[in-house]
C-alpha cells in the first residue's frame, strides 16, 4: 500500500467484521476505501465482483471506479458499485414480481409525481389551501425514510384530512401505473430482504464484503438496507464523520454511526480514526476543532494539519444581505486587483435565494459572473412533454405518458378529468397505445373523447411515419400546436 499514513494502513488492513473508519474532514476517506479493496482482492483473494460499494452520488461511485482502476487497473471495474438507489433499481429489476410489480416498472419523477398527487387531492375535493401537495408528499417521503409503508402509519390527521388514507391511495395508484418513486427503491428492497426469505438469501450470498461512503448521512431505510444485506457475513466497513452530519432534516439519524458497535452488539467491531487533515491549514483547522469540540455527542477526535499555514480566516459581521454583498464583492475586487482571475474566485452561499442580493450589487459593480446550478435538460418541462409524445408514437407509451400530455396544448381537460382517463385506461386493461387507438376509432366515453383530435392524429401520424419516428415526434410537436404555445409563453430556447 502506497502513500498511506498508519491510520489509513490500519483501516485497509482490518479483517473481517464491521469496520467503523471515522474519517474527519480532507483525511483521505476516498483513498482509504480504494486502497481497502484493492486489500480485499491482493491480500484476501476477493472476487471483486463479490464486493460491493454503495456511495450517495452517482459522481462518488464513478470517482471509485476511476480510483480503483489506476490502483488495481482491470480488476477494478469488477467491484460492483452505485448509489443505495441505482443499486437498488438493479436489485428490483431482477425481483420485483415478487412483490407484485413488473419488472418493467417506471420509476415516476417529481413532476409527474406532483401530477398524481394533485389528481387525488382533486378527486376528493381537497383544496391545495387546506393540504399543499408538496405537504404531503414530503410527509410520505418522511415515512418512507423511516421505512414505514401505509399499513404502517397511525392514522394521522391533517385539517381533517387522514394522511395515512392518501399515502394509501398514492401507493394504491403508483402500482396501477406500474410505477415506483424513488424512496420506493428502497423500500422495496428492503422488503424483498425482510418479507421474501429465497431473495434475501440470493441478494446477502451476492457479496462478501459491503463498504459504504458517508454513512452518517443513512437514514433509518438505508440503515436497514445495509444491515439486512450484510447479516450473515457483517462485513460491513462504513465510513463517516459524525462531525459533518448535516440531513437529519431530511431523515438522516446520526445516531446510527455513534451507536454504530451497539448495533452489531455481540460482534467484534473495528474503529479506526482518520484524522490527519491534508486539506486545510492549521489556522482553519485550530477554529473547526474549537467549535465541534462543544457537540455533547460525537466520537473523539481531533484534525491535525500537515499543510503549513496560510491565510487566517476571516469573520465578518453583516448588517443585511446587501451589505453582505457589498463586502463580497469589495473583497472580490481586492483579490482581482493582485492579479486573481475572476473564475479562480468562487462565492458559496446556502439557498438560491441569497443569489438575489450578491447577483444585483455583482452587475452595479460590473463584476463578471456565472451562476453554477440549474434545471438539467432532461428535467426540464418541454423535454418531458416530447419524450411523452415520442414514446407514444412509438408504441412504448405507458398511462403516465399518456397523462402527461392529455391537455398540452390546453384543451379543457383538468385534473378531475385527468384523473377519470387514468381510471377508464386502468379500467380497459390495455396498453396505452392500444387504448389511443380505441380512443381515435370513436369509442371513447365522457371526458376521453376530448382527446379523439389527438389520438386520430397520434394513428395518423405513426402509420405514416413509421420508420421515421423522429419526423413523427415533430410532425405531433407542431400540429397539436405544442411548439406555437410555448413560444407565446417565452418558454422555448433555441
Amino acid at each position: 500500500m502506497f502513500d498511506l499514513n498508519p491510520a489509513q494502513q490500519q483501516a485497509v488492513e482490518a479483517g473481517d467484521g464491521p469496520q467503523l473508519i471515522l474519517a474527519g474532514a480532507g483525511s483521505g476517506k476516498t483513498r482509504t476505501i480504494v486502497h481497502r479493496i484493492g486489500h480485499l482482492i491482493a491480500a484476501h483473494g476477493i472476487a471483486p465482483h463479490r464486493i460491493l460499494a454503495v456511495t450517495f452520488t452517482n459522481k462518488a461511485a464513478a470517482e471509485l471506479k476511476t480510483r480503483l482502476s489506476d490502483l488495481i487497473g482491470d480488476g477494478g471495474g469488477g467491484v460492483v458499485s452505485g448509489t443505495f438507489h441505482a443499486l437498488s433499481l438493479r436489485f428490483l429489476r431482477r425481483y420485483a414480481d415478487a412483490l407484485g410489480y413488473p419488472k418493467s416498472f417506471q420509476v415516476i419523477d417529481s413532476d409527474d409525481q406532483r401530477a398524481l398527487i394533485k389528481r387525488i387531492l382533486k378527486a376528493r375535493d381537497i383544496a391545495s389551501e387546506t393540504l399543499h401537495p408538496s405537504y404531503l408528499i414530503g410527509w410520505i417521503e418522511h415515512c418512507k425514510h423511516a421505512g414505514l409503508l401505509p399499513d404502517q402509519v397511525d392514522s394521522q390527521m391533517w385539517s381533517g384530512i387522514d394522511l395515512r388514507e392518501l399515502y394509501e391511495k398514492y401507493q394504491s395508484q403508483l402500482k396501477q401505473l406500474e410505477r415506483m418513486d424513488f424512496s420506493d427503491l428502497l423500500v422495496n428492497t428492503v422488503r424483498l430482504l425482510r418479507e421474501k426469505s429465497d431473495i434475501a438469501v440470493a441478494l446477502r450470498s451476492r457479496f462478501d464484503h459491503v463498504l459504504v461512503d458517508e454513512y452518517q448521512d443513512t437514514n433509518p431505510v438505508q440503515h436497514e438496507w445495509l444491515t439486512l444485506l450484510c447479516a450473515e457475513h457483517h462485513n460491513l466497513t462504513v465510513v463517516g464523520d459524525d462531525d459533518q452530519s448535516i440531513y437529519g432534516w431530511r431523515g438522516a439519524d446520526v445516531r446510527h454511526i455513534l451507536d454504530f458497535e451497539n448495533i452489531w452488539k455481540g460482534v467484534a467491531v473495528g474503529t479506526h480514526r482518520l484524522e490527519e487533515n491534508y486539506r486545510s491549514t492549521p489556522s482553519i483547522l485550530k477554529l473547526a476543532n474549537a467549535i465541534i469540540s462543544d457537540n455533547s455527542e460525537r466520537h473523539e477526535k481531533v484534525l491535525k494539519p500537515t499543510r503549513e499555514d496560510g491565510m487566517k480566516p476571516a469573520w465578518k459581521v453583516c448588517n443585511d444581505e446587501y451589505d453582505e454583498s457589498r463586502q463580497v464583492a469589495r473583497f472580490l475586487q481586492s483579490r482581482r486587483d493582485r492579479g486573481i482571475a475572476w473564475d479562480d474566485m468562487a462565492v458559496l452561499y446556502r439557498s438560491n435565494r441569497q443569489s438575489l442580493a450578491l447577483e444585483q450589487i455583482l452587475r452595479q459593480e460590473e463584476m463578471p459572473y456565472q451562476i453554477i446550478g440549474g434545471v438539467g435538460f432532461f428535467e426540464r418541462l418541454e423535454i418531458k412533454d416530447a419524450l411523452s409524445f415520442w414514446a407514444i408514437i412509438n408504441r412504448c407509451a405507458d398511462a403516465m405518458h399518456v397523462l402527461r400530455i392529455v391537455n398540452k396544448p390546453k384543451r379543457g381537460i383538468g385534473l378531475k378529468g385527468q384523473e377519470q382517463i387514468a381510471a377508464q385506461l386502468a379500467a380497459s386493461g390495455m396498453r396505452a397505445y392500444e387504448w389511443l387507438d380505441v380512443v381515435a376509432a370513436g369509442h371513447a366515453e365522457g371526458v376521453a373523447k376530448k382527446l379523439q383530435p389527438l389520438a386520430e392524429l397520434i394513428v395518423r401520424l405513426r402509420d405514416g411515419l413509421e420508420d421515421m419516428p423522429d419526423r413523427g415526434l415533430m410532425a405531433i410537436l407542431e400540429q397539436t400546436t405544442y411548439i406555437d404555445s410555448l413560444q407565446s409563453f417565452g418558454e422555448l430556447e433555441a
